[in-house]
């Protein structure tokens, strides 16, 4: 064992005993060199070497310091393992039961049949969307809508009999919302400003009525 080797064990012996506790300052490099009959560089390696084991600390021109002890980390506490409950809501599945039946008529959402809807029309323009205009098709649109949507919507308004500007229309993508489209009067209207909201339930009435007048003719 080298002298630094042994003078550094003393040392250590004396921190684990408590003969030399937290904060106390150790002997000067002097009086460990003296002491110990080692030179002065001999002591500096024993006291640099318990440095780097974390039990002194150096303090400029005041000398090495028993470290003060570290407390232990908290012990971890076991993660919380959340089992799923199960819902046991026999008036739930019933509904959910009847959602499913193909020989009821849902009226719990406006969506119209699908022999009511042009398909083939629908399935090309989606098509040249894709293929023209792929960006736009997958990106997202303003929050009211794309322009020439909103400007083709007013031509049908118009068409109807209603004059609405281009403006004034917001796309949605929610049921109820697409009984008032106009951002005008309608969508800032009280509950009781029945001119707005009679009038987008008559334009409303209307298209459901050329809808059922053209399935029925087919």
């Amino acid at each position: 064992m080298l002298l630094y080797e042994r003078l550094a064990g003393s040392l250590r012996g004396q921190i684990a005993r408590g003969a030399l506790r937290a904060g106390e300052r150790l002997p000067s490099i002097r009086q460990l060199a003296l002491g110990h009959g080692l030179s002065a560089a001999t002591a500096v390696q024993a006291c640099l070497q318990l440095e780097r084991e974390g039990l002194v600390v150096a303090r400029p021109r005041s000398g090495y310091y028993v470290r003060a002890a570290v407390p232990p980390p908290p012990a971890a506490k076991p993660p919380r393992r959340r089992v799923p409950g199960a819902v046991n809501n026999p008036a739930l599945q019933e509904v959910l039961d009847m959602l499913a039946r193909s020989d009821v008529l849902p009226l719990h959402s406006a969506t119209p049949s699908p022999a009511l809807l042009p398909q083939a029309a629908l399935t090309a323009a989606l098509g040249r969307t894709l293929r023209h205009h792929p960006a736009a098709a997958l990106d997202y649109a303003p929050p009211q809508g794309l322009p020439a949507l909103r400007r083709q919507i007013a031509r049908r308004y118009a068409q109807l009999g209603a004059a609405v500007s281009p403006d004034e229309i917001v796309i949605t993508n929610a049921g109820p919302a697409i009984l008032v489209t106009t951002t005008g009067k309608a969508s800032m209207a009280a509950p009781d400003d029945r001119s707005c909201w009679s009038r987008a339930a008559r334009d409303l009435e209307q298209q459901l009525e050329e809808a059922f007048r053209a399935y029925h003719q087919r």
